[in-house]
């Protein structure tokens, strides 16, 4: 009896423990190890993988403080968290957030992204700041021709042509991705 009640809390613990491997303890959302682990079973399926920055978060931090910092984060991962039912949120560090569309092709993807910076856009924050306001960027690769660490490096790319444009707006499209570079 003793045994099988030892074995049954080891086991609570153990699920406790692996949950707890892959949520992010502020958010609550997945973590990079899960979002590794849905990103290694993306290969060979039809999935767009994104990337999402909150834009000028060191700034919050600075001027607000990391408390206020780590609300907005909770805010943000709350909104990804179930926005969509075709979409999987991640924290992948810091204010960056890994997103998954598995089985939806880029033109599918695009307008879901283009709807959480439009939400994200809108949302409230000064409540938690005076003046506060808060904008993402996204950019979204999907597979195909890249997988693996060139995808990821594709979104990444695609980011940053995001902010290089002005922030606040998702980057789809790889010709964009060129055009920034020549400059």
């Amino acid at each position: 009896m003793d045994r099988q009640f030892e074995n049954d809390k080891l086991r609570e613990r153990a699920a406790a423990l692996e949950l707890q491997a892959g949520e992010d303890s502020l958010t609550g959302i997945p973590n990079r190890r899960a979002f590794d682990h849905a990103f290694e079973a993306l290969a060979h399926r039809r999935a767009v993988v994104g990337i999402l920055d909150i834009d000028y978060f060191k700034q919050v931090n600075d001027e607000h403080s990391h408390l206020v910092g780590d609300a907005v984060l909770v805010r943000v991962a709350a909104l990804l968290n179930g926005f969509d039912p075709r979409m999987s949120a991640f924290r992948i560090g810091g204010e960056e957030f890994g997103l998954v569309f598995v089985d939806l092709a880029l033109e599918h993807a695009q307008p879901i992204g283009q709807r959480i910076v439009d939400s994200v856009r809108a949302m409230t924050f000064t409540d938690l700041a005076d003046g506060l306001s808060v904008t993402v960027s996204i950019g979204l690769a999907q597979t195909g021709i890249l997988q693996g660490s060139a995808l990821l490096a594709e979104a990444d790319r695609r980011l940053y042509v995001a902010k290089k444009l002005g922030r606040d707006r998702v980057i789809a499209d790889g010709r964009s991705s060129i055009a920034v570079a020549a400059e």
